[in-house]
């Protein structure tokens, strides 16, 4: 599962390729590919029918329009659509796509930044320590005043919301960490603001420009406990492309579009309403959209997703997307253990875990194993460099020049004595491809003369515990952005107390690196340094990375211009064909 916490990240990846929007496939089998495996896997849409075909991008001519209603499943309900206090990562979603859009988008193809809310890329001054920012003048609030006069996003409501979200009584926490690099605001006129930094930052226009998060200072509550309770965390009033039209509690999230919102070129809205219903079971999910209930679908369950595709109705139904998200399951090593503390003892680790056959036999192919806690289609990601192999006979010639050997023919390797035995603490609840490849694991270590012992525990104790170095090894999952990712507080010893470097690893180069690669304002250079900071942690193995499932996505062929980006499925520009849609 993934750690809950401030930085709230799941990680994609970006290398360097060009997948075409859409793939007809007339048969079975995929179209070969010169690109690598790992980059072959990253976005793949699949049409067996030509109504599937003109389904998506690229497939057909018909002019856009706006109407019906597009239905998506969550498995549970929001806990605040209160933008400056959202911490789940749905809840982001639907805010920041929704409701409220953010200051700078992220492209979803190119990971390029664009103004949003916006009026244009904000000015950077002082050798990248100040930022100026206007708004565009003209977005207004869904709701104005009590007398009915519309009310424009101004920098009042700027100012607000920083104030807002630094206010120690305010359960902004996180939003505050997220920005903490970020000293001061300013208001200079009605649309413009300035933002000053401790230092230069390298991602300091993405960062501010992405998680800045405003409310209506006309209709918020002003102290800082009302603001926690504010009502509007279940009636919000955003400023974006949809407003709220219905919540029913536990059951559906209605939006409706918003028609005085001034769509960017490019990025338009055609889906008249965005119905989120709330169901928790995965496969009663995918018995809906099979009903036609949804009008798009994960399928968890790889088995069951290649058995669909053979359907000959719903090939007719759906096109299948196949994907990567910006996100990684691991194990990681704690580096103060005695055995851990040796790189070559990790290496020895990764290469015993079976990710070959874990991949091909629980996730039936639909996974990538990354060389890197990165993206793996990030320019960040050094595509060069390829995961360690299953290699049980190297894995030995590691352990014994680490020093172990079976001194008293009990058949399990020690050294000085002490018998190389340790925990793997894992989340209590069933992740069945993650349990079942532990398990996997667990043979190979013993047959290399390693004896794990497997002890599951309660998520947050799981957490709390690898924060605070109380482990052997743990298994976890986390994310990051799908541009600009940012290693440091997972990797930086200065994060190892209080931080999430969990694995207490240090490594003065990779100190340096982490500090040059966010003080570095030269893309290029940048690059150079993410590539040697890849290898390093390549060579160094502080963590062992899992093989990642691909996100299952089906989407009705009642829907036209679909196509899945670096980012995900976006569903602007998405519209229904005109003789679909309730």
């Amino acid at each position: 599962m993934v750690a809950s916490i401030p930085l709230g990240r799941w990680i994609v990846a970006t290398g360097a390729i060009v997948l075409a929007s859409w793939t007809f496939v007339p048969a079975a089998a995929p179209p070969e590919s010169s690109a690598s495996a790992l980059e072959e896997k990253a976005i793949r849409s699949l049409a067996y029918s030509d109504r599937a075909r003109t389904s998506l991008k690229g497939g057909d001519s018909a002019p856009p329009q706006v109407g019906g209603t597009f239905t998506v499943n969550y498995s549970t309900q929001p806990q605040t659509l209160n933008n400056v206090l959202r911490r789940r990562h749905r809840d982001s979603t639907l805010c920041r796509e929704y409701l409220f859009p953010p200051l700078l988008y992220v492209d979803g193809n190119t990971l390029e930044l664009s103004p949003e809310l916006a009026e244009k890329r904000p000015e950077i001054l002082d050798d990248g320590k100040r930022m100026i920012w206007t708004l565009r003048p003209g977005v207004l609030w869904h709701r104005g005043t009590s007398d009915g006069e519309p009310v424009e996003v101004t920098t009042a409501d700027v100012q607000f919301s920083w104030d807002m979200i630094h206010h120690p009584e305010v359960d902004a926490q996180h939003v505050a960490a997220a920005l903490d690099r970020f000293r001061d605001l300013k208001v200079i006129d009605r649309y413009s603001f300035e933002v000053r930094l401790e230092e230069p930052f390298f991602k300091a226009e993405h960062e501010f420009g992405w998680e800045f998060r405003l409310m209506p200072a006309h209709l918020s509550q002003k102290e800082p406990a009302a603001f926690n309770q504010d009502p509007l965390g279940r009636e919000p009033v955003g400023y974006g492309p949809y407003r709220l039209e219905e919540w029913a509690d536990n059951q559906h999230l209605t939006l409706v579009r918003n028609e005085q919102y001034p769509c960017r070129p490019g990025r338009d809205y055609y889906l008249e309403r965005v119905r989120f219903v709330f169901v928790h079971d995965p496969e009663a999910a995918v018995n809906m959209f099979v009903r036609g209930d949804l009008s798009v679908c994960t399928v968890d369950n790889p088995e069951r997703w290649d058995d669909m595709k053979q359907q000959a109705e719903l090939q007719e139904r759906a096109t299948f997307h196949e994907y990567v998200l910006s996100r990684w399951n691991f194990i990681g090593w704690n580096n103060d253990h005695w055995a851990f503390s040796d790189a070559r003892v990790r290496r020895a680790m990764t290469m015993l875990y079976p990710r070959d056959q874990v991949q091909e036999k629980f996730y039936r192919g639909y996974s990538v194993i990354p060389s890197a806690p990165l993206p793996i289609l990030s320019r960040e990601y050094d595509s060069s460099v390829p995961p360690l192999e299953h290699d049980p006979d190297g894995a030995g010639k590691l352990l014994q020049e680490a020093g172990f050997r079976d001194t008293d023919g009990d058949g399990i390797l020690d050294r000085d004595g002490k018998p190389f035995r340790f925990e793997l603490l894992t989340d209590a609840r069933p992740i069945p491809a993650m349990d079942k490849g532990s398990l996997l694991f667990q043979q190979e270590l013993e047959e290399a003369g390693v004896v794990m012992e497997i002890r599951r525990i309660d998520f947050n104790q799981l957490v709390e515990r690898m924060r605070n170095h109380e482990f052997d090894a743990g298994q976890l999952g986390w994310s990051d952005s799908a541009r600009d990712p940012d290693l440091y507080p997972v990797l930086h010893s200065a994060q190892n107390n209080g931080g999430y470097n969990f694995q207490n690893y240090r490594s003065e180069e990779c100190d340096r690196l982490l500090v040059g690669i966010r003080s570095e304002l030269d893309e290029e250079r940048r690059m150079e340094l993410s590539h040697r900071m890849h290898q390093l942690i390549h060579e160094d193995q502080p963590m062992t990375l899992l093989p990642t499932p691909l996100t299952l996505l089906l989407v009705s062929t009642d829907l036209q211009n679909v196509s899945i980006t670096r980012r995900g499925a976006l569903y602007h520009n998405w519209f229904f064909r005109r003789s679909a849609g309730p």
